[in-house]
């Protein structure tokens, strides 16, 4: 009997691996959201977001404007909208933004006599 339990035990934890099943925040209908998306699109597969920020526009160096709109989705997903269009989705934004400090801490890791900037690969 102790081993059916344990050996249970150890089949639920192992299948309880992985984003989707460890947080209960994740959406997994973020999954299926395409580029190019429009809002009604996103929120008939999705539901409303938690919350919406505009970020404003933004001008390139050729007079392009983008309007940038972000959706948050429970505590660690996103979708980016850019001129009404989906331009990303994140998944898992807390990833995303370790990946962005390690870039940043290697770019200021260099010392300069090199002339250009590395980038050391993430330690797993």
């Amino acid at each position: 009997m102790k081993q059916i339990f344990f050996f249970s035990a150890f089949l639920f934890l192992f299948s309880c691996n992985g984003k989707k099943n460890a947080d209960p925040n994740y959406n997994s209908a973020l999954e299926n959201v395409k580029t190019n998306m429009n809002y009604k699109e996103v929120e008939v597969l999705t539901g409303k977001p938690a919350s919406i920020q505009d970020l404003g526009t933004s001008t390139s160096e050729t007079g392009d404007t983008s309007h940038l709109i972000q959706w948050f989705f429970g505590t660690n997903q996103s979708v980016m909208f850019t001129n009404g269009k989906v331009s990303g989705v994140d998944l898992d934004m807390n990833a995303s933004m370790e990946k962005i400090q390690h870039i940043m801490d290697s770019a200021k890791a260099v010392d300069g006599t090199s002339g250009g900037i590395q980038i050391q690969p993430q330690q797993q």
